[in-house]
């Protein structure tokens, strides 16, 4: 399956450095809104293995895939807005919220998806999550590690 990075922020319009880090392992896994990924990987388990396809310029003529993994594991990821949409109430990894975690946990997180820190993360998602309301996606793996 094809997950397409975007190489500039279109908040701050600086590079993402998202394709350096994947290749340099420091990037271990990326986000995604909704459950494809996972009823990919359940599928897969049958019939051999699910393939993560990075990817830049995805739906341009400009596509161009720069790496390929086979996907390892495939968690839930939530974050949970209030009623008024202005102010996250939860963040969940397979149910677990992650104040349960260690107090460093959200910017390392952040920054084993590629970010700088947890604010750059929340600051990717925000107007995501403002149109959309509470996002209820997947954290795709290609490495062992597992939260």
């Amino acid at each position: 399956m094809i997950a397409g990075y975007k190489i500039t922020n279109p908040h701050t319009k600086q590079p993402t450095g998202f394709v350096e880090k994947i290749k340099n392992g420091t990037k271990i896994h990326t986000i995604r809104r909704g459950d494809r990924w996972s009823k990919a990987f359940d599928r897969s388990k049958d019939n051999g293995q699910l393939l993560i396809q990075h990817s830049t310029g995805v739906r341009t003529k400009a596509f161009k895939t720069v790496f390929v993994h086979r996907v390892v594991s495939v968690q839930r990821f939530e974050i949970l807005m209030n009623e008024q949409k202005d102010a996250v109430v939860a963040i969940k990894i397979d149910g677990r919220d992650v104040k349960n975690f260690n107090k460093d946990f959200p910017d390392q997180f952040a920054k084993n998806d590629g970010f700088e820190s947890w604010n750059d993360l929340a600051d990717w998602f925000g107007e995501d999550i403002t149109v959309k309301g509470d996002f209820i996606g997947e954290i795709i793996h290609w490495t062992d590690l597992k939260y």
